[in-house]
């Protein structure tokens, strides 16, 4: 991206802007004074108007634009001296020298601009500086009219009064203001060359106050261009911290973070594929139960054998908004991921096989073996059914097809955002279960005697990357963010699956590899090298 510095009075020719000369910004009666900062006949009425209308201060002389006398300042502090007028100066060379015969001010500034010669050097930053003043016209970087932002983004609350009675205006209005009454007075000042010299920088550092304080709000992570630009509200999406996954495998083929998976969170999974996670709920609860309804198997205490007993309207009760709930609560509220899942039971069903009131939940069953063969009844599991294994079972059905849009803004290039598979993160502990003679690998560890408080530490809640990926997004393990989308739709997925596969997903435009390591490399050589005294062994070098 390239600015260039603003031509101002092109800027006012083509858009009419009309003048502010009013430091007062209401008269009596609290009405915007005609020729003030907030005037209706300036800005107009609507908030139409007052939202993409400016205007401009006529500074009355010249001053230098507040980008390019940063520049300067920059470059050369003696630029400070001139503008104020406390020091003369002759130009030599090209350069400013102090002279007590010289001459001082921003009209002299102006008039022997074309005198100057700023000399390169090896520094890029001051080199950039040059470039943009010398690249800039003349009248781009002495201006005698400042630009005023519409009143709808700096607004007066009248309710808020500051001292003497009078609105409280925002700070950069009150800058404003500044700027016209130091323009009104060099008016008057007439030749006398000290007072004039003394308003003419303050009001020089009033217009780069203004011009800070607007920049401000434009730049970096929390500024207007990211927030309302470089990034936009999408629904279900996620975002999260990113981290490396840890290696404890003996092999690279049994690490399930790699290049062309990603390591996401159960609680996203469940945010950003909401729409399947609830359909996948709905038709779960109606296979076990809905169907079974009038006959439904649980174990009485009070006889000591089990019944079947007849549901409370199980299609009532598991609702659409109660899954939702389940589903918010899941993702809000961590200590809650080990909650049991109820059966709504009839009242009378609990009187007559002795039930009490105690809550009935449903029965998990899995076996703990990596093979569908034939499972042994040691490695049978049974406990109650918790949310977490219906959320886990939901996920790992829902995004076995689909694939995961990964962004770390700002958004500079196409590499920014990167396709992969998507591999479901639950509990940091997990083991293989097989459950309805299907094979889960990482099936998360549900201990119910867990504290409610500890619940949270022991789920994994970031995005796990490949540290593959992390020079193209230019990011890294320190805290950095990035943002998440589930692709919906057949046609995305078939299309995300080309291009995870595809040159450019690895090679840039120059045809170099964009998919490399860094830190990362250097990092696990060190590990696996550095001597630890707690075992006494010092590593072997060949």
């Amino acid at each position: 991206m390239e600015l260039t510095l603003l031509d101002i009075d092109k800027l006012v020719n083509l858009n009419e802007l009309k003048p502010v000369t009013n430091p007062v910004s209401f008269d009596k009666g609290l009405y915007p004074s005609k020729d003030g900062l907030f005037s209706e006949e300036i800005f107009g009425m609507t908030t139409a108007e007052r939202k993409r209308t400016c205007a401009y201060i006529p500074l009355g002389k010249k001053f230098i634009s507040p980008k390019a006398y940063l520049s300067l300042k920059q470059l050369d502090r003696k630029f400070c001296s001139v503008v104020d007028g406390s020091k003369t100066f002759s130009i030599k060379d090209g350069v400013l020298v102090e002279d007590e015969n010289g001459n001082t001010g921003i009209d002299w500034l102006y008039k022997n601009w074309g005198k100057l010669d700023f000399k390169k050097t090896e520094s890029h930053k001051r080199n950039q500086k040059i470039d943009t003043l010398t690249n800039s016209k003349k009248e781009e970087i002495f201006i005698d009219k400042f630009l005023v932002v519409p009143p709808f983004y700096r607004d007066v609350n009248l309710q808020q009064k500051a001292e003497g009675g009078n609105p409280r205006v925002p700070e950069v209005t009150g800058l404003y203001a500044n700027i016209i009454r130091n323009a009104n007075l060099l008016r008057s000042a007439g030749t006398f060359d000290i007072v004039s010299n003394a308003i003419v920088g303050k009001t020089q550092d009033l217009l780069v106050e203004v011009y800070n304080l607007w920049k401000s709000k434009l730049e970096k992570k929390y500024g207007y261009i990211r927030k309302f630009l470089l990034g936009k509200s999408v629904s279900w999406c996620s975002r999260m911290v990113i981290t490396a996954d840890v290696t404890n495998c003996d092999s690279p083929d049994d690490q399930v973070v790699d290049f062309w998976h990603t390591g996401v969170p159960l609680s996203n999974c469940i945010s950003m594929a909401a729409p399947f996670i609830k359909y996948w709920v709905r038709r779960f609860f109606k296979t076990r139960l809905y169907d079974y309804k009038d006959a439904y198997p649980v174990y009485s205490e009070g006889l000591g054998k089990g019944v079947y007993v007849k549901l409370e309207d199980p299609e009532v009760y598991y609702n659409d908004d109660y899954i939702e709930r389940q589903m918010n609560r899941f993702i809000n509220s961590a200590g809650s991921r080990f909650d049991k899942v109820e059966i709504p039971v009839k009242q009378s069903e609990r009187e007559k096989y002795k039930l009490g009131n105690d809550p009935i939940y449903m029965t998990f069953t899995g076996y703990k073996a990596n093979i569908t063969t034939m499972e042994k009844t040691d490695d049978k599991v049974t406990r109650h059914l918790t949310w977490t294994d219906v959320f886990y079972l939901a996920a790992i059905d829902t995004t076995t097809d689909k694939h995961i849009l990964i962004t770390r803004y700002p958004f500079l290039d196409y590499l920014n955002t990167f396709i992969t598979k998507i591999h479901v993160l639950s509990t940091r502990n997990t083991a293989p279960m097989i459950i309805n003679d299907v094979l889960y690998e990482h099936y998360p560890v549900v201990d119910l005697s867990l504290e409610q408080y500890k619940i949270e530490s022991y789920f994994i809640d970031a995005f796990k990357l490949n540290p593959f990926y992390l020079a193209g997004i230019g990011g890294d393990f320190d805290g950095d963010q990035a943002t998440g989308k589930i692709l919906f739709s057949e046609q995305a997925n078939e299309q995300a699956e080309q291009l995870m596969y595809s040159n450019v997903n690895i090679l840039g435009v120059t045809g170099h590899t964009v998919r490399s390591f860094g830190n990362e490399l250097i990092q696990t050589l060190y590990t696996l090298t550095r001597f630890h005294e707690c075992v006494g062994v010092k590593p072997t070098y060949v």
